[in-house]
């Protein structure tokens, strides 16, 4: 599931037409984190995601 999750947020991005450093500089991800992960197929964390949601949806 959170690979899956990981392929959705970059396919919203896509859409968005928002570049992957930009994502990270946003939601406070350190640089190349989600970068990382998602070229490696790791998961990511709820902390994480959850933070992303917050940062988000504030706007």
């Amino acid at each position: 599931m959170a690979e899956n999750t990981i392929n959705r947020i970059k396919q919203y991005l896509d859409y968005r037409g928002i570049r992957v450093g930009a994502f990270e500089k946003v939601v406070g991800m350190s640089n190349g984190s989600f970068a990382s992960q998602l070229k490696h197929n790791k998961t990511i964390g709820v902390d994480k995601l959850e933070n992303i949601l917050k940062k988000i949806y504030r706007y």
